[in-house]
């Protein structure tokens, strides 16, 4: 494609985050150059064991001449920038750079380093160095944070600058003002920044690590950020390795950065190392997991390690130079490629910040005034379990957000998904009901809309229309083994049995006439041990709404499969997704492969993603089961007549009528193109 910018075709980012006296173009050329990297984003040039920042009086000399040795090797560089924390000399020599508490004490990072504060003097050193930075012939600036501490900095600072916001002392504070001024602090930071690079060297791409499926604890709000910068990332490929680490964690991440991206590139951090243990490598199949599932969903791939080179000599990091030969030798099949979902399921930024947090306790007084007596669900919980349940059926899903529920763009998905999406504004909600009426369909759970966008409790007259509700009463909580659930047919018809397992908190509802009754559900049992009850409630309904339907589900039951996972409750969620929209595949392939369908524009064509994920029921995984002998049924958009697969990676056979591809054996990864 013509007229591209270098940061808008496919990047691999090497990323070597310390310095303990390597030569810096040794690592250029023995890591970088000969590891098949394209970009290196520069921390160890300026680095003081783990930690760097650019001082343009001691760096400008040795910048410029490592440039020049990149550019010999066709290597962009994005120069590291630490404005996060810094080291205790600097602390000590500017202590009103630091982050303070309430109680007045420093912010630590890290247990021996210092929180900066983006509200103090230091923000001043900092343009001042970027302004001359920005005259060299860099191609990027990489800003490693810019965050404030979750409890909110007091510093002078920042008492200064939210009395002359608010009008009160930050001693004053309420929740909703203390993430509205972080938000605004760390927004103001990355838009002067912007500013000053543009008006030096607009061609500058700037990014950061910005924040993915979750509150705005740290004020770094991407939706905010976004316009500021060329390029969104998250730290999704920051792999820990315990027991509550799921490997379905990374996918949902990757989808909602690219939503938020609009269109411009994105990028997944990836560490070479098992989080937190620095000096402790991935095995060679867990990189290769990682790395593929970043550009199969069409991110580009930052690979980081956290100690020195010498590592890159482990099977982990010899499996991550081995993915970027791939990477390399068919990048033209990562260009710019995009989703063709027609699912999607909600983050909710307004739910995440205001709906699970600790709030003014007026909040239950106006609870209590106006007769809505829920008891509060998990958004995130509850979202990672629907998430859980598309990603392991091959359901082809985008995750969005309210900015995407208010805008033209709701209108090409003909189903989505809230999971206890408490929190709507008017316009949210207004844009939802219009979407329903129009035809497309919802999946809601528990209390969804209940909340205005700020969190405050408005009950549940603003959605019973939409849900078929007569009435929603108090919460009914279950001991565990004391709640299950009847399911009618044709959804009971691939369960194991038509009882099956319910969720542990449910809202006591009642129901329109002409509300279909998908699943009932008993009231509280006396104990696990007692005669099996009688189904009284209802537990998941679909109610016709104008042209569309809205499935809804008075229990928690994404919390429940996030944190059980049994299986026939997520047959029955992929039962319900299926009948009502279109998944654009169907595979034979076990749960433990990911399936991914990308599409490119400008070649007409597909890439069909297969990502082995089947090891031996341990982690950190050292080996793959090969998976033999499966099917994926396809129904896209546009008629496909020719597959041919990248590397001769799979045997795949091609039923045109039956638009039926067969695979022979999959072993880790392989990209099938379609045309």
């Amino acid at each position: 494609m013509k007229n591209l910018k270098w940061y808008e075709k496919p990047l691999r980012i090497s990323a070597v985050q310390c310095n303990y006296g390597e030569n810096s173009f040794d690592i250029l050329e023995n890591h970088v150059f000969q590891g098949h990297f394209n970009t290196e984003q520069l921390l160890h040039l300026n680095a003081d064991g783990h930690t760097s920042f650019y001082n343009h009086e001691r760096d400008a000399e040795k910048l410029k001449k490592y440039i020049v040795e990149a550019k010999k090797r066709n290597i962009r560089i994005i120069l590291y920038w630490n404005t996060h924390c810094v080291e205790k000399p600097e602390r000590d020599a500017h202590p009103d750079w630091i982050q303070v508490t309430k109680n007045k004490e420093e912010v630590t990072a890290y247990t021996n380093k210092y929180m900066l504060c983006i509200n103090s003097s230091w923000v001043d050193d900092f343009m001042d160095n970027l302004q001359k930075v920005c005259s060299l012939d860099i191609d990027g600036i990489f800003l490693d944070g810019p965050v404030i501490t979750p409890q909110g900095c007091h510093c002078e600072a920042c008492q200064k600058k939210f009395t002359d916001q608010f009008g009160k002392s930050i001693w004053d504070a309420t929740y909703r003002e203390m993430v509205e001024f972080k938000v605004t602090s760390v927004t103001q930071y990355v838009k002067k920044t912007h500013e000053i690079k543009n008006s030096i060297n607009p061609e500058i791409l700037v990014y950061l690590n910005n924040s993915s499926l979750r509150a705005d604890v740290t004020g770094s709000n991407t939706t905010q950020v976004e316009p500021y910068v060329e390029m969104l990332g998250t730290e999704a490929g920051f792999a820990y390795i315990n027991k509550s680490y799921s490997m379905t964690h990374m996918t949902p991440h990757i989808k909602y950065i690219e939503t938020k991206a609009k269109g411009k590139p994105y990028v997944i951090f990836t560490a070479g190392d098992n989080k937190p243990n620095s000096y402790y490598m991935h095995t060679a199949v867990e990189t290769k997991i990682l790395y593929f599932r970043s550009v199969a969903h069409g991110a580009n791939i930052w690979y980081g390690i956290h100690a020195p080179t010498y590592i890159m000599k482990s099977p982990g990091g010899q499996a991550a130079y081995a993915c970027n030969r791939f990477h390399e030798k068919y990048s033209d099949y990562y260009l710019r490629t995009e989703s063709r979902n027609k699912i999607a399921i909600v983050w909710s930024a307004d739910t995440a910040n205001y709906y699970s947090s600790s709030v003014a306790e007026s909040d239950f007084t106006q609870g209590a005034q106006i007769g809505f007596s829920v008891e509060k669900g998990n958004h995130s919980a509850s979202f990672n379990g629907f998430c859980e349940v598309m990603q392991r059926n091959h359901v082809q899903f985008d995750v969005i957000d309210e900015q995407t529920l208010t805008s033209d763009k709701i209108n090409k998905y003909e189903l989505i998904l809230f999971p206890v999406c408490a929190c709507m504004s008017d316009e949210v909600l207004e844009s939802v009901k219009s979407y329903v009426k129009a035809g497309g369909h919802i999946i809601a759970t528990y209390d969804t809309g209940c909340y205005d966008q700020k969190g405050y409790r408005l009950g549940y007259d603003r959605v019973k229309d939409l849900f078929g509700i007569k009435s929603m009463n108090k919460t009914l909580k279950y001991d565990t083994g004391t709640s299950f659930a009847t399911v009618s047919s044709p959804y009971a018809d691939e369960l194991n049995s038509d009882v099956i397992t319910g969720p542990l908190k449910l809202i006591d509802c009642s129901f329109e006439d002409g509300v279909e009754s998908i699943a009932k559900i008993n009231k509280p049992m006396g104990g696990r041990y007692v005669a099996f009850p009688e189904m009284e409630l209802e537990l998941i309904t679909i109610n016709s709404y104008g042209k569309g339907k809205c499935i809804y589900c008075s229990g928690n039951i994404g919390e429940f499969i996030h944190s059980t996972g049994y299986t026939d409750d997520m047959k029955l969620i992929n039962r319900l997704i299926s009948n009502h929209a279109n998944t654009l595949i169907k595979s034979t392939a076990p749960q433990s492969v990911e399936v991914v369908v990308r599409y490119q524009k400008h070649a007409d064509r597909y890439t069909l993603h297969l990502i082995n994920m089947t090891g031996e029921m341990t982690r950190p995984m050292e080996r793959l089961i090969p998976i033999t002998d499966f099917t994926i049924k396809l129904d896209l958009p546009d008629d496909i007549n020719q597959v041919t697969v990248l590397d001769d990676a799979v045997k795949a056979s091609y039923d045109k009528q039956n638009k039926t591809i067969s695979i022979d054996r999959l072993d880790d990864y392989a990209v099938l193109v379609l045309k």
